[in-house]
């Protein structure tokens, strides 16, 4: 596999016994920490980090199971995940960072924002997850599809994705993305417990600090179903919803030109 992480710093650092994976490019800048989606890594938002490294001190870590962070031992869920955020930006002495996630991580950082509203000045959340999850289906046949696609070697996926499943994709995005896969722990699957994550509407009002949820359109994949997001911001005061007609639940790989129109004045306001 591709070095991808070639000049960040990496750090193994020790979250509540649990050791994590982080990069950072580093720099006296502002600081903005990424938090990936489910079956990513935090090497799979390298074109983002790229993008950002210019202007921010860009730190992103592996979740638990997750690229190069330890291998699960126990269920698990957003909680969890919102508490080893908060570890991380403890461990590494970060200064109230702006926090960017997608999808899983979005959710992350949504609730890492009600839990641990002191260990960061703003939030965008990509497309996190509005509705329940139902355990017992999607999870099942996400775990099958993903060992199904695992056992192909590595060139072959990449190949699925450009020429099948991801056209429109840079091509940074697909092979980040496709390395991710095959540093999965697959106990996520099993031990993740998505349908856990407390009902919004009794801790969403807990965010205090100022944000976006970028919504991808429900027809084209988009979870962040548009109402619910709606509504989600009329209790998260400091919240804002940017809605992308074009794009479906990756939307900085599917609307990258849109996306960074969306964030780039955010994080430089937020960042004074």
């Amino acid at each position: 596999m591709t070095d991808y992480a070639a000049g960040y710093m990496a750090y193994d650092l020790d979250i509540d016994g649990r050791t994590l994976r982080a990069y950072r490019t580093g720099g006296d800048k502002p600081q903005v920490v990424l938090v990936h989606g489910f079956t990513d890594s935090a090497i799979s938002m390298k074109a983002l980090i790229d993008m950002l490294q210019d202007d921010y001190d860009v730190i992103a870590y592996d979740s638990r199971g997750h690229g190069h962070s330890a291998r699960i031992d126990q269920p698990y869920s957003v909680l969890d995940l919102a508490d080893d955020l908060a570890g991380i930006i403890d461990a590494l002495e970060l200064d109230k960072p702006i926090i960017v996630g997608h999808s899983m991580g979005a959710a992350t950082v949504l609730v890492a924002g009600a839990r641990h509203p002191n260990h960061m000045r703003a939030i965008i959340a990509e497309d996190p997850p509005m509705a329940p999850v139902n355990k017992t289906h999607r999870i099942d046949e996400w775990k099958a599809g993903h060992i199904e696609m695992t056992q192909k070697p590595l060139d072959e996926v990449i190949r699925l994705y450009m020429e099948q499943f991801y056209p429109k994709w840079g091509e940074l995005d697909i092979r980040t993305r496709a390395e991710a896969r095959y540093q999965l722990d697959v106990a996520v699957f099993d031990q993740m417990e998505l349908h856990k994550t407390p009902d919004w509407h009794e801790w969403a009002g807990d965010i205090k600090c100022e944000g976006l949820i970028l919504a991808g359109n429900p027809e084209l994949g988009g979870i962040a179903i548009w109402p619910l997001a709606e509504e989600f911001v009329t209790l998260w005061k400091g919240g804002k919803v940017i809605k992308f007609p074009g794009a479906g639940h990756q939307i900085r790989s599917e609307s990258p030109d849109a996306y960074a129109e969306a964030i780039l004045p955010f994080l430089a306001e937020h960042s004074r």
